[in-house]
């Protein structure tokens, strides 16, 4: 039987995944279109809800760490809407936990090639790299000495913006700065490859 959620999973993480990659940003229509449809059709497909009880504890532990600013303001939505599309059982447990590991683990092999060989000597705070100061862009967010974003997060206008005005402020040809991957493709491609695999 066709199963329609993890195809409007994949589509919609498509669209987030785009977005984060070009702006860092998620517009809300891409929660608000998708993970009301996914509801509905988890209710009517009358699925086992004890299967989300897991998925709920995830979701919620990368809501706290939103608020915390070791995540993204989407990525706990992003992974709302896979625990919801990917909640039959594989090997006892729901398929939502080998996507949202394989993700987690594409990040960090990014993660550990972005910083191979970086000098992170006596640098103000943890995961803070030296780069050169024209690497910053949307993956490296520059810092000041102090340990302090060189730029506001909370600020409204584009990422790009920010950065470019941060550079023309920061002195010296290299920075310090840290990575800031966008997780949202990591969990499509972690979708992905799990589909595939699933259904050969």
């Amino acid at each position: 039987m066709f199963d329609p959620l993890p195809v409007l999973c994949l589509v919609f993480l498509g669209i987030a995944s785009w977005q984060d990659i070009r702006e860092r940003e998620v517009s809300d229509f891409a929660w608000v279109m998708s993970i009301p449809a996914a509801v509905v059709i988890y209710v009517l497909t009358s699925r086992d809800f004890v299967e989300l009880i897991p998925g709920a504890i995830i979701i919620l532990a990368a809501y706290l760490m939103a608020r915390a600013g070791l995540m993204g303001g989407a990525d706990p939505l992003g992974i709302a809407l896979v625990v919801l599309s990917f909640s039959w059982p594989v090997a006892g447990v729901p398929a939502y936990f080998p996507v949202f590991i394989l993700s987690l683990l594409c990040e960090l092999g990014v993660f550990a090639s972005l910083v191979w060989r970086k000098d992170h000597r006596g640098a103000p705070a943890p995961f803070t790299y030296r780069v050169k100061k024209d690497q910053l862009g949307l993956v490296w967010l520059p810092r000041l000495d102090n340990g302090d974003y060189a730029v506001d997060l909370n600020d409204p206008r584009p990422m790009r913006e920010l950065i470019d005005e941060a550079k023309k402020k920061l002195p010296g040809d290299s920075v310090w700065a840290s990575p800031a991957l966008p997780y949202m493709p990591f969990l499509l491609v972690a979708a992905v490859a799990f589909l595939m695999i699933a259904w050969a």
